[in-house]
């Protein structure tokens, strides 16, 4: 159960190359969550997600320490 972390998260993975996968990293490199979704609009859930994804990790936005982002086709 990631809600028991005793530190905040500190990186956000994102990969649009085949539909999403959104995680979520420690400072280790190690997957504490992930999610991969067969969305077609991704664009249209991603932002939610997101801070799903750090807020039940009682992480905060502002404390991710970096980003790992895969491009892919779409926005992002």
């Amino acid at each position: 159960d990631y809600s028991k972390l005793k530190k905040p998260l500190l990186y956000l993975f994102l990969d649009t190359t085949c539909h999403l996968t959104l995680g979520l990293l420690d400072d280790n490199f190690c997957w504490v969550n992930y999610q991969h979704l067969k969305h077609e609009k991704s664009s249209q859930v991603v932002h939610e997600l997101i801070y799903d994804l750090v807020e039940k990790a009682n992480g905060s936005l502002s404390k991710l320490k970096g980003v790992f982002q895969v491009s892919g086709p779409g926005s992002y």
